[in-house]
């Protein structure tokens, strides 16, 4: 079959890379990155209709610090950084589309007694 999937809404190849960084000289800052990629995959087995392959990049940094005695984490992240407009199968033969480009910033901490 030339390499297409056979399989409908399991691609032939799925990978999910991380990396994080924590620079030594920034004391609680960190940077972190995934690399989502699959190859396409097989929607309908009776059409032959499939997916196309994709690659999406995410990008984040943590910065931990202290505010009279509480500990404050702000995160970051960029999702899909590149806007890759994909689609993705499931087992059922219905169809997902990838999320745009997204912004997220969040500043968190627990309240104890």
């Amino acid at each position: 079959m030339n390499g297409a999937p056979t399989n409908v809404g399991v691609p032939k190849l799925t990978g999910l890379f991380n990396l994080t960084y924590s620079p030594p000289f920034l004391d609680g800052f960190s940077i972190d990155s995934q690399v989502n990629a699959q190859t396409n995959t097989l929607l309908n087995p009776r059409t032959r209709v499939t997916t196309p392959a994709y690659t999406a990049l995410d990008l984040g940094f943590r910065y931990g610090f202290m505010v009279e005695g509480v500990r404050l984490p702000l995160r970051g992240r960029i999702g899909n950084v590149f806007n890759e407009d994909s689609w993705t199968a499931s087992r059922n033969e219905t169809l997902s589309r990838m999320g745009p480009r997204s912004y997220r910033l969040a500043l968190t901490t627990n309240f104890t007694h």
